[in-house]
């Protein structure tokens, strides 16, 4: 039987219907009609072989001829949806529900094994260009490619390609406190946030760990030294196979916020808490920071611009790089590259003490720089180091009255 090809009009994609013993269908091809005509004469060839059934069964689930595993694509998003929502945060799981949504209705219902890398890159570019963000696509297809390779680590499933599209991923602006914005804030901050800012810029925790930090992540050296232990690094967790604690030293100040607030609230196990007396969450946190910024007329403070504004300070400061690293929980020491390359003031100084340098250099040489030469003036002759003797004047050397080409 043959099927004829349909045009989708919101993507022009083209595609097929075909419906069995009332078990529906759809493939989905690219937006070349060759080619699409090339991959609908296959789906022919597969459901002719017995490859693609129209049976109603439990699991789509095969073992190929040739030894691998397969399995429909529908299915194989349902399965690591019940592991996410198993064993990650709900936040996780919305996202990736969100994006393998948009992934099932660009790719049509097919087998894992009739995805190519070049319908992945498609649906990349698709993503990329749907919206003005810059990691709209980097987003969409990290969560694809999660999914996949979830489906071969636990051999569900075994891909045809060896390798994912390139990505490209902008990272996200640096942005600092910076000394004019927080001589608005403090002074207008109630004394617990005014405290949970300072705390912010003396130890550069993330946000997250400030909401969360309790009492028991307090301890003591037994010289005299209080420091925080994070047992769990919730972003580096991310980064490395296995999770390495840090610890982060407590200067006198941040010493004193802690023993302030654990007074003003000594029933919770939270050194923090909102107005209401309950623990931040990521969104109480922000709409307090945002009404702050509102009263204070400052624009565009986020918390975590405390956390890059701790890590400039330090690297203004000359800290040694791997122990800035540790310090901010970081797997390497190229994140750090973000805030040393943000430092505007200190570049700003770098380059005036060039220009002493350079002209320093100029006097040493007798170059005066404030004389206009001559229109029409005859340059020296040009010597040579090795022949002195046999300098000659170049009348051809004048200098010319038409700008200089730089």
């Amino acid at each position: 039987m043959k099927w004829k090809l349909q045009v989708d009009k919101r993507n022009k994609h083209y595609f097929i219907r075909i419906r069995r013993d009332g078990v529906p269908k759809y493939f989905r091809f690219g937006t070349d009609k060759k080619l699409a005509q090339k991959e609908m004469k296959q789906v022919e060839r597969d459901i002719a072989s017995g490859k693609i059934t129209f049976v109603e069964q439990d699991t789509s689930a095969i073992t190929r001829p040739d030894g691998s595993k397969d399995m429909r694509i529908e299915e194989l998003a349902y399965r690591h949806l019940e592991w996410v929502k198993a064993n990650r945060s709900p936040g996780t799981v919305a996202n990736r529900e969100f994006f393998l949504k948009r992934f099932l209705g660009f790719i049509g219902e097919r087998m894992v094994s009739q995805i190519s890398r070049i319908m992945l890159e498609e649906f990349y570019a698709s993503e990329k260009n749907k919206t003005k963000r810059p990691n709209a696509g980097f987003e969409a297809m990290r969560h694809v490619r999660t999914l996949l390779r979830w489906g071969e680590e636990t051999e569900l499933i075994e891909l045809t390609f060896k390798r994912f599209p390139r990505m490209s991923y902008v990272p996200p602006e640096t942005r600092r406190v910076e000394s004019d914005e927080l001589a608005l804030l403090l002074p207008h901050a109630p004394q617990d946030f005014r405290d949970f800012i300072m705390f912010g810029l003396l130890t550069g925790l993330r946000p997250y760990e400030m909401r969360t930090l309790r009492q028991d992540h307090i301890r003591h050296d037994g010289q005299g030294t209080s420091y925080l232990f994070i047992e769990r690094d919730v972003k580096g967790a991310k980064m490395t196979r296995i999770p390495k604690p840090r610890s982060v030293p407590l200067c006198k100040e941040a010493e004193a916020i802690i023993e302030r607030q654990v007074k003003a609230h000594p029933r919770s196990q939270f050194i923090f808490l909102n107005e209401d007396g309950t623990p931040y969450t990521r969104y109480t946190l922000r709409d307090r920071f945002r009404r702050l910024a509102k009263l204070c007329g400052v624009e565009n403070v986020i918390p975590y611009g405390l956390r890059h504004t701790f890590a400039s300070l330090q690297a203004v400061g000359g800290t040694e790089t791997n122990s800035l690293a540790q310090l901010m929980g970081h797997s390497s020491t190229r994140t750090l590259q973000r805030y040393v390359s943000n430092t505007a003031k200190e570049h700003k100084e770098a380059m005036d003490r060039n220009e002493k340098r350079l002209m320093a250099m100029l006097g040493e040489a007798n170059v005066d720089m404030t004389v206009e030469p001559k229109v029409g003036e005859k340059l020296p002759p040009i010597c040579h180091r090795e022949n002195p003797k046999g300098c000659e004047t170049n009348p051809s050397l004048s200098v010319s009255t038409s700008p200089a080409v730089v």
